[in-house]
């Protein structure tokens, strides 16, 4: 994170690096980064991915093998590198506008992930099995 910050800094895009998000952090950003490791593809988005997505931010995410029905380019950007979290970051300050889509289309892809229907397809699961052990 510190390294992509500082490049930002060198192109004159604000941005600030953290440990971890916060619900204030998400409030005041205009999108999110998370840089992925440049030795190895991500195995899924980041856990605070749908958090960002339901904000309506614009999220920069490793690139997955799994996206848990998140599209790349339609709903988030998929960096392979630190370099392309420099390069996207500096199109979203630069053309904000241009990713406006970005951002609702990632409301919508968001959806499916909130915790209250989550948690109903979970109960759902669980009743249907307990009901098919009792038959």
């Amino acid at each position: 994170g510190a390294a992509v910050v500082e490049r930002l800094a060198e192109r004159d895009v604000p941005a600030r690096a953290a440990a971890e998000l916060t619900a204030n952090a998400l409030a005041a950003a205009a999108a999110v980064a998370f840089p992925p490791d440049d030795e190895r593809e991500a195995a899924a988005p980041p856990a605070a991915a749908p958090a960002v997505l339901a904000a309506g931010r614009c999220l920069i995410a490793p690139r997955c093998r799994t996206t848990l029905g998140l599209l790349p380019g339609t709903d988030h950007l998929a960096a392979a590198t630190q370099d392309q979290v420099v390069q996207y970051a500096t199109a979203l300050f630069r053309f904000p506008a241009a990713f406006r889509p970005l951002g609702v289309f990632g409301r919508l892809a968001a959806r499916p992930h909130r915790a209250s229907l989550v948690y109903a397809r979970l109960a759902e699961a669980v009743l249907a099995e307990r009901d098919g052990a009792r038959a």
